[in-house]
Formats: structure tokens, sequence, C-alpha cells
């Protein structure tokens, strides 16, 4: 096996390793955060207004509603908020699935 092979593959190992590392660190600040922060979490889209928010980036839903991807639980988002994420189901009903599974197990653990 050639040198620069090992060189290489040694780089992508390591490289695969501190990515990991970032992300175990991100979920662990994020959930600590989410602990410790007390700000209520909307149930629908609406603002007081009634003017229907993505659920990204909270703009209103405006325009051409073949961009929209509106689901049977009531949130919505614009077409390019939720192509970030790589899920085909409401992503604020999978992170409340998530977070709730999550206690579940700390309250198992105690």
């Amino acid at each position: 096996m050639p040198v620069p092979y090992v060189a290489a593959m040694t780089t992508v190992i390591g490289a695969i390793g501190a990515i990991y590392m970032i992300v175990q660190l991100t979920k662990k600040l994020t959930s600590q955060y989410r602990e410790s922060s007390r700000a209520p979490i909307r149930s629908s889209n609406e603002d007081e207004s009634g003017v229907t928010l993505c659920q990204t980036c909270e703009i209103p839903l405006n325009g051409d509603e073949s961009t929209w991807k509106v689901f049977d639980c009531g949130h919505s988002y614009h077409g390019r908020c939720f192509s970030l994420f790589a899920t085909i189901n409401c992503v604020e009903c999978e992170l409340r699935a998530a977070q709730r599974s999550t206690v579940s197990e700390r309250v198992g653990d105690s």
C-alpha cells in the first residue's frame, strides 16, 4: 500500500472523528440550553394576527401555495426551509417526540 494512501485514509478517519465529536458536543450544549430556556413552544403556525408562519424561519407563508409544505398536524414550512431537513415528516413533531423520549429515558434512569 503506498504511503500517500495511508496518509489520506488517516486524515479522513481523523476528520470523521472530529466531526462526530463536534456533533455530540453540539447536541449536548443544545439540550442544556433547551432545558435552561423556559421560552414557550408554539403549538401552531399562526401568530397573534392569524397569519400562518413557517415553522423554521417564522416568516409568513405568502404567495404560491404549491411551494409550501403543510402537514396534518398543522405545522407549515416554506419548501426551501423544509428542504434543509433530511426527513419527510414534520420536523417540529419529530423534535418533540425525540425530546419526550429523552425525558422518559432520564426518568427511567433515576
